[in-house]
Formats: C-alpha cells, structure tokens, sequence
C-alpha cells in the first residue's frame, strides 16, 4: 500500500511539473481564465436557476387561474343546467300538448283524402 501511495504521489508530482512547462500561458494567466471560467459557470447556473423559478412561479399562478377558471365553470353550470332541462322539458311537453289535436286533424283529413280516393276509384253504378 506504500508503494502505491508513493506512485500517486510521485505520478502528481511529475504530471504537476509537465503541465507548468508545457502550459501555453503563465500560471497567473491560467488562475485568472479558471477564475473567469468559474464565475462565468457561477453566473450561469444562478441564471438558470432563477428563470427555472420564474418559469414555476408562472406555472403555478397558471395552474391556481385554471383552477379558480374550473371553479367558477362548475358553478355556472351547476346553476344553469337544472334551468335548461326544466325549460326543456317544458317545451317538450308544450309541443306534445299542442301537436296532439294537430295529429288527430292529419288523421282525420288522410281518412277522408282515402275515402275519397276509393269513392273516386271505384266503379260508378
């Protein structure tokens, strides 16, 4: 387990030192673009996540409309329909009431318009 420790240590050590030489810029340049890189990530993430919070709070005043929405439509319905079917019910029957002499005179004149056809039709003595 030393030995292992030992090569961790050592393999840092001298991945450290190759990337100091090998680094296109200067250290202090390189702390400076990860320190602009991380507040830029920084920045981001805190806009993200307030229009992330703006879009739910918007959201939910949608959802709390629709449902006041879906509320006042119960209601309105719950008051009108029992009137629309009493009044509909109601013109039904009127129709029936008025409809039944009106029947019985179609009945009657198609009696007669037959019984003229067979008086018409038949032989005359």
């Amino acid at each position: 387990m030393a030995k292992f420790s030992k090569g961790i240590l050592f393999g840092s050590l001298i991945g450290g030192a190759l990337g100091l030489l090998y680094a296109p810029k200067s250290g202090k340049d390189l702390r400076q673009k990860f320190s602009s890189d991380v507040n830029q990530s920084k920045d981001n993430m805190v806009n993200a996540i307030d229009t992330s919070v703006q879009n739910v709070n918007e959201m939910q005043q949608s959802l709390t409309d629709l449902n006041q929405s879906l509320a006042n439509f119960k209601a309105v319905a719950q008051e009108t329909l029992p009137k629309i079917a009493s009044e509909t019910k109601e013109t039904i029957e009127a129709f029936k009431f008025q409809s039944k002499p009106r029947i019985k005179e179609i009945k009657q004149t198609t009696e007669q318009i037959k019984q003229h056809l067979n008086d018409f039709n038949s032989p005359q003595k």
